[in-house]
């Protein structure tokens, strides 16, 4: 968890229109972002986010050509950096851009940045992914109206090739992943043994088997306090899972080796459970699974229980096959996706480049026309699930053994003012 904040690094702009002044502002812990159309909304962005922030007139600004100036220096920075911690070169880039729909400010500035960063990176190249959703394919002409012709042909020099994906046709190889099914998420606390058994007793009539396996594997994890102390309750646990039927699978885990033995003892003669080796961690387990369950205690309820399910999407395998992914999106306020805007990240990944059974369920009607989903609202139906879902991509690409994943990402949040 704590390498994983280390490398997910944003950086980020504040309602910013080109043209302005802008101030360049070092990587501060934990920086707090609010939003002028929206100051009830607040952003509290990752430790060592690079954060630009709009200034008035009388101080020193940036232009357009000191704005890419540094942004290729911070680009720098950060190639330089993880090369270090890895021990071998990065030049082998993935760049996530949106389609002509949407505003290119954020896209023109990655691009423009990685060309001045070619004079000390020749090696550098890549592969720039186009985003289109549900959008048909872009000819090389839109492509070129999209970010500027001049700006076109320096990229294909520099050795950036143009890819798109699109549910219209099949242009790219596509791998399937796991994400966490929100609608069956749950998340209670209990005072006792018989109220918690009680819940999963009704819980466990949703478990049913992967169409692809024809099994249902169930991943528990046990806070090793709450197994310790609760080893005769646990067998029913178990017992009342394996209840839902034959292809129930179970991989149990308290992160202890000791106390995973003293489990082990208590669940002699139930088959179907296997108790986990510490060689694998968490997050292979759970990914693994179709089903997480998480039984631990806190302040407030001595038993609390977190269960939720998995289903397959679609992604491109390209995610996961280059050493540095860079997003970029332009953050224009939307009439139902308020401060997350219609090209942002999350929408990026969980839309722009997903498969077509993910974007149905987030355009889904009822989604779509929830009391909640308005603009502003973080909190409504939508805003949630896309952030859901392209968390769960996020931890797939910096989990993957054969890449070193996503390592940085560029949001611009900005007004949809073009920049030439």
């Amino acid at each position: 968890m704590y390498k994983r904040l280390q490398v997910w690094r944003d950086m980020a702009y504040q309602h910013l229109s080109l043209g302005e002044a802008y101030s360049y502002a070092q990587p501060a812990p934990n920086p707090v972002i609010t939003l002028k159309s929206y100051p009830e909304t607040v952003i509290t962005a990752p430790p060592g986010a690079i954060v630009h922030r709009q200034t008035s007139i009388q101080r020193q600004y940036l232009s357009y050509s000191d704005l890419v100036a540094e942004y290729s220096k911070a680009i720098e920075h950060t190639l330089t950096l993880h090369e270090a911690e890895r021990g071998h070169d990065i030049d082998d880039l993935l760049l996530l851009l949106p389609d002509k729909t949407r505003t290119q400010v954020a896209s023109k500035l990655l691009l423009d940045s990685l060309l001045a960063c070619k004079d000390k990176r020749p090696d550098l190249h890549g592969t720039i992914l186009l985003g289109l959703g549900t959008h048909p394919l872009m000819s090389e002409k839109d492509i070129q109206q999209m970010i500027g012709t001049e700006r076109y042909w320096n990229v294909l020099e520099a050795e950036f090739f143009f890819r798109q994906q699109s549910t219209k046709a099949v242009t790219n190889e596509m791998t399937p992943i796991k994400v966490w099914s929100s609608a069956d998420c749950h998340d209670c606390g209990y005072t006792n043994w018989p109220a918690l058994l009680a819940h999963l007793n009704e819980l466990k009539d949703t478990l049913k088997p992967s169409p692809l396996t024809q099994r249902c594997q169930v991943y528990i994890e046990l806070a090793g306090v709450v197994a310790q102390a609760h080893l005769d309750e646990l067998r029913a646990v178990f017992e009342t899972l394996l209840a839902a039927g034959e292809f129930i699978d179970i991989v149990a885990d308290s992160r202890s080796r000791r106390i995973n033995t003293q489990i082990q003892a208590q669940l002699i003669g139930l088959k179907r459970v296997t108790i986990a080796k510490l060689t694998l961690s968490q997050e292979r387990l759970a990914s693994q699974a179709d089903v997480a369950l998480f039984i631990s205690s806190d302040r407030d309820h001595p038993l609390r229980l977190r269960w939720g399910s998995f289903y397959l999407i679609n992604v491109p395998a390209r995610l996961l096959r280059h050493q540095m992914v860079f997003v970029a999106g332009d953050v224009k306020v939307h009439p139902y996706e308020g401060r997350y805007g219609s090209g942002g990240i999350n929408k990026m990944l969980a839309v722009g480049v997903c498969s077509m059974n993910e974007i149905r369920r987030s355009h889904s009607t009822s989604m779509l026309m929830h009391t909640d989903t308005r603009a502003g609202n973080g909190k409504s139906p939508f805003v949630q699930w896309i952030e859901m879902t392209a968390n769960n991509i996020k931890e797939v690409m910096l989990h993957k053994r054969n890449t070193d994943g996503l390592d940085r990402t560029l949001l611009f949040v900005g007004d949809g003012q073009e920049c030439r």
